[in-house]
């Protein structure tokens, strides 16, 4: 058989996360105190870049420790390539002498080569101390569990925007945990590992992935699916997803689509459901979505055959999103989110099958988006300084926001400290010649990270205010425009004006706050021909 290796039962699963390239040891031996002891600050290029408040950190250390005996090294790790980590720590060693050490800090980009040093000097015998922002903490625990397991890192809840003082109030409460990190043996408690498959269940997975290949088969010469696996729609399984909702599995939710003839009902949303791996649990915020899509105002018939290259992005808000299996936290619009993924695949996948979008058919894409594959996330509980998106938009009561937008472009501004030079970024984001919105405004999807949300609040900002202003400043030259692109649609108002704004008005601009801190936020480009929608759950 490919791929089995001698010794391999015909019913084992294969581990698909590769092979361990070295086996994780244990701490190095911490010291008994610090009195005297040769500690080095390794700034990783975050405590001295620019009017950094992290800078204080340094000084807050050595006045709190006076007993070590302190040196510094500065080096910029995210300039450091992958194959020069164990260099950098014998050259550490080599000048420094060091007995132990504090890595600060763990922070976006540089997290990974940050634990990296502290993991390859705790292998070389130098107990370490690694602080960490929120944005570095898990992968650098991911780090540590991989390689040094039982190491963690002290994370303090700071970033760039803070005063010097919150980030000093911060530091003090923590210092005893440098130290007992330095000293301690309690730091180094081995984690407990699990085996990826239990013996018990790999005869029938194993078996069940045959019957699942010959089903992806089929599915394939029926012109069912979006070219990903499918589940099979087993009527017990569709059955499950029906008794979460309180309506009539035959209730019509769009009439005869323009392509294909056909009605959509309640039971054909809960078969693509199924089909796309959504758990039952979130099947309302499918059946929410779907039914926002259906409003006049969104065009379904033409938005699921356009060739825009875009996706019916669909936003939980005014709920806990982990009720539905759903997360607006970090990497929500990504991979590693089972609810997200599979609710906007089933969106996707239903409008699909009831038009028979196919390429090449029914659908008129030219190259097709990875945002109508799934385009799916919810605003975030944590960190939300404004009330929820359904307020504005529902009456204060959960629902769904859907918007057919293009994959969203990421907005990377972590110098802006001022709310009117973080909503100018966000403005300049919004415009892009030959967009569809340079010829036809419409709505905008801002997802505002809770860094950035803080910024503005903080300032006195509310939603509708960041809102006026992106519509204000996101304007495209009426110059560049004119002989480009598509015949313009724009509201009478613009005629005289000779910088065009890209939304018609403020109420397009549509601002969720999710993801995790950090110095990044994202806005989506709309098709331009619909506005977007809101359905109550």
């Amino acid at each position: 058989m490919v791929g089995t290796r001698t010794g391999d039962a015909p019913d084992s699963l294969a581990d698909p996360r590769g092979i361990a390239a070295a086996i994780p040891f244990q701490p190095a031996p911490r010291l008994v105190r610090l009195d005297g002891r040769r500690v080095l600050l390794l700034d990783n290029g975050k405590l001295s870049v620019g009017d950094s408040p992290y800078a204080v950190l340094a000084d807050a250390l050595r006045a709190a420790l006076p007993e070590a005996a302190w040196s510094r090294a500065v080096i910029n790790l995210l300039a450091t390539g992958d194959e020069e980590v164990e260099c950098v720590a014998d050259s550490l060693i080599a000048m420094h002498r060091p007995e132990a050490c504090v890595l600060a800090l763990a922070d976006a980009g540089v997290t990974a080569h940050t634990v990296l040093v502290a993991v390859a000097l705790e292998r070389r015998g130098i107990p370490t101390a690694v602080l960490a922002t929120p944005l570095g903490s898990g992968l650098g625990r991911a780090i540590f569990r991989a390689r040094v397991p039982g190491l963690d890192m002290i994370v303090l809840d700071i970033v760039r925007s803070d005063s010097t003082d919150r980030v000093l109030a911060l530091i003090a409460p923590e210092i005893p945990r440098v130290r007992r990190m330095l000293t301690s043996d309690e730091a180094a408690v081995p984690t407990v590992s699990r085996k990826l498959f239990p013996p018990e269940s790999m005869p029938i997975w194993a078996a069940a992935a045959t019957d699942m290949a010959s089903f992806q088969d089929w599915a394939e010469h029926a012109g069912l699916g979006d070219g990903l696996p499918l589940i099979p729609p087993a009527k017990a399984t569709i059955a499950s997803h029906l008794a979460v909702v309180n309506v009539d599995p035959e209730t019509v939710l769009y009439e005869a689509a323009l392509t294909s003839g056909r009605t959509l009902r309640v039971r054909d949303a809960a078969a693509n459901a199924v089909m796309a791996g959504c758990p039952p649990r979130a099947f309302p915020v499918v059946l929410a979505a779907l039914r926002a899509m259906a409003k006049p105002d969104y065009r379904l018939s033409q938005a699921a055959i356009t060739t825009h290259p875009s996706g019916n992005a669909v936003i939980l808000a005014g709920v806990d999103a982990a009720v539905y299996g759903m997360s607006g936290g970090a990497g929500c619009l990504g991979p590693g989110h089972r609810g997200n993924a599979c609710v906007g695949r089933a969106v996707s996948l239903t409008v699909l099958h009831l038009f028979g979008a196919r390429p090449g058919e029914a659908d008129l894409t030219m190259f097709g988006s990875p945002a109508e594959f799934t385009y799916c996330a919810a605003e975030t509980q944590t960190g939300n300084p404004w009330p929820s998106l359904s307020a504005d938009l529902g009456d204060g009561k959960p629902g769904v926001f859907v918007m057919k937008a293009e994959s969203p472009r990421n907005i990377l501004e972590n110098m802006a400290l001022t709310p009117e030079a973080l909503c100018g970024a966000i403005a300049d984001a919004s415009v892009s010649l030959c967009s569809n919105n340079s010829f036809v405004p419409g709505d905008l999807l801002v997802f505002l990270n809770p860094q950035h949300a803080a910024l503005f609040a903080s300032a006195g900002w509310t939603r509708q205010d960041l809102a006026l202003g992106i519509h204000d400043r996101a304007r495209i030259s009426r110059r560049r425009v004119t002989g480009r692109g598509v015949g313009p649609i724009r509201p009478r108002y613009m005629d005289a004006l000779d910088w065009l704004p890209v939304t018609r008005s403020s109420g397009d601009v549509h601002i969720v706050v999710a993801g995790a801190a950090g110095p990044q936020s994202m806005v989506a480009l709309p098709w331009g021909y619909s506005r977007g929608q809101w359905q109550a759950l």
